[in-house]
């Protein structure tokens, strides 16, 4: 369940729900790859151990998983947009623009990626392919001459 993370983030707060949780997600990956249990189960669990890394700050726990996601899901989006996540965590911004546009990639019609991806782009200072991918859903003119907006005639 991918939104299980977000569900369950108020109970992080506190550390000893905190290493629960996070026992019990590694507890159900581990037991779901020796009996070869449905992968959608396994999935989920290293996508959840994923974001909890990520969030207390072990980036390069949460890049692991998501290398594995990657390998074993390879057209997941929500991989993709973890991955740049864990990297803006990390302070990687160029390679977190990537992995966003990765997830755009995936799926085109969700303006929610298209809006990520730009968002990203512009923390990596990539202005020109933001507006481009900004203008694929937006109805806004924009008017730009080396980026600076042009003042209006008075």
């Amino acid at each position: 369940m991918p939104s299980l993370f977000v569900d369950l983030k108020p109970l992080l707060q506190d550390s000893e729900k905190c290493i629960t949780l996070r026992d019990i997600a590694e507890s159900v990956q581990q037991s779901g790859m020796e009996q070869c249990v449905d992968p959608t189960i396994i999935v989920w669990c290293m996508y959840f151990l994923a974001q909890y890394a990520s969030l207390i700050g072990d980036q390069v726990v949460a890049l692991s998983y998501v290398q594995w996601l990657e390998l074993h899901t390879c057209t997941l989006p929500e991989v993709y947009s973890l991955k740049a996540k864990a990297l803006k965590r990390g302070g990687d911004l160029t390679g977190a623009s990537y992995a966003m546009e990765g997830a755009r990639q995936l799926d085109l019609q969700d303006r929610f990626l298209n809006w990520k991806s730009a968002k990203y782009m512009l923390r990596s200072g990539k202005i020109d392919q933001a507006i481009s991918i900004l203008g694929l859903f937006t109805k806004v003119i924009f008017l730009f001459e080396s980026h600076d907006l042009l003042e209006p005639s008075q």
